[in-house]
């Protein structure tokens, strides 16, 4: 009742520009208020190094990053065979480098079936590009007879991955050992 009492007495400047001012003003911040407790708590707070990029937006970031990268890969292939003029056989180990966009660096190569024997006949370690082959040999009489032999020669890679070997079926009948 008072309330109604208060209007009537007052409609002349409530209503008047001054009046309609005010009362806008009081509306706005009325819905101000009720937004800002929708939303709940909208303060930010970031802290970042030198150089590091920083994004920071009241809702969702998309970012398009692009394709992740694939990880390392190495095909192992081994095969027996000869060097011209040398009667003695053997391993050949070929290590190539599957990874489409990355380079790989391998650190050791070995058999391993129970007893382990480091393959040493050339320098390691060496930095393979994408589709870059390398081989490295080991006389047969230097490993313990095994009939899965070529199914036992690893790779060890930068990264800590150890590649196993396959045996390599299409070898041509003479040819060069790769990377030399």
């Amino acid at each position: 009742m008072k309330t109604l009492q208060w209007l009537s007495d007052n409609k002349t400047w409530l209503f008047s520009g001054v009046g309609v001012v005010i009362l806008g003003f009081l509306v706005r911040a009325l819905i101000s208020v009720f937004k800002k407790r929708e939303q709940g708590n909208t303060t930010q707070k970031q802290q970042a190094r030198a150089g590091a990029s920083v994004l920071q937006a009241g809702r969702d970031i998309n970012l398009n990053v692009g394709p992740q990268r694939q990880p390392p890969a190495l095909k192992v292939l081994a095969h027996r065979a000869y060097f011209i003029g040398n009667p003695v056989e053997y391993f050949f180990i070929k290590l190539v480098n599957i990874t489409p966009e990355v380079d790989v660096e391998v650190t050791h190569v070995w058999y391993k079936n129970g007893c382990r024997v480091d393959i040493l006949s050339r320098p390691l370690p060496v930095r393979l590009r994408p589709n870059e082959t390398w081989e490295t040999y080991v006389a047969t009489s230097i490993i313990p007879h095994d009939v899965e032999a070529l199914q036992h020669f690893h790779a060890l890679i930068s990264t800590g991955e150890v590649f196993a070997s396959e045996h390599n079926k299409d070898v041509p009948s003479t040819g060069y050992v790769a990377g030399q």
